[in-house]
């Protein structure tokens, strides 16, 4: 049995739009928390999301369950959660569906069929990073909005006083700065300087949680993967992993 309600519907619908990089996926429910670990089907990027119960105004789970969502369905639902909604989810079993609740002026109710589902354990990437940058969310949603209009990539540099953010092509080129003490950064710790590549489409999908979030984290190393953790109301948490472009 799952049952859980929120009653903030942009922090569910960000939540779940947050999953755009993937196209279903399964979540594990236990009585502490609603999880969530997938890679993207090209293997470039990962992504998890960990809701502990205190993120929900209601949660219900007697016993570890898990279910598995197309979630392109599951996102078109979400977007016509409205201001003032309360939103409920209700895992059953009988009809097989997950239904998402909106109760509001009237209360609709969306069923999403669920599909067949086995667990697989969730691996953490084990990456020696040198960089560890806490700092306000919108900044990095600036900067790769900047980027986009640009470049196909972008590359991040870090040294022990800047953290630089650049794209260029025949276009043109766009530099971001941002020192480590400008008051949009929360924490600052570069072990030793690095320079990674990372693609743009991707991370235009991952600055998708920066709505939800109140402090981000970066973490890389040269030609390494990047980390980017989103700390959102309730001790939740929006976890990415990508792969950097490797250059010849």
């Amino acid at each position: 049995m799952f049952e859980a309600s929120i009653s903030d519907p942009k922090l569910f619908a960000t939540i779940i739009k947050a999953l755009a990089i993937i196209d279903e996926g399964t979540f594990v429910a236990t009585p502490e928390k609603l999880y969530l670990s997938e890679m993207d089907p090209a293997k470039v990027a990962m992504v998890e999301i960990e809701l502990p119960n205190s993120v929900f105004d209601k949660y219900i789970c007697e016993e570890k369950t898990l279910f598995k969502v197309d979630l392109d369905e599951f996102r078109k639902v979400a977007r016509r959660a409205k201001s003032g909604d309360i939103v409920e989810l209700i895992l059953d079993d009988k009809e097989n569906v997950l239904k998402v609740r909106f109760i509001g002026k009237v209360t609709r109710t969306f069923s999403i069929a669920l599909q067949e589902t086995e667990e697989v354990e969730a691996r953490k990437p084990n990456i020696p990073f040198k960089v560890n940058i806490k700092l306000l969310p919108d900044v990095i949603k600036s900067a790769v909005q900047d980027a986009k209009i640009v470049g196909e990539y972008v590359e991040m540099k870090a040294t022990s006083t800047l953290f630089t953010i650049r794209s260029s092509s025949n276009i043109g080129e766009i530099v971001v700065e941002i020192n480590k003490d400008d008051e949009t950064v929360l924490e600052y710790v570069v072990e030793e300087d690095s320079r990674a590549v990372y693609p743009l489409n991707y991370l235009e999908d991952m600055i998708a949680a920066v709505a939800a979030a109140d402090v981000l984290t970066i973490n890389f190393a040269t030609d390494m993967p990047l980390k980017m953790e989103y700390l959102i109301p309730g001790g939740g948490k929006i976890t990415y992993y990508l792969a950097p472009k490797r250059e010849a």
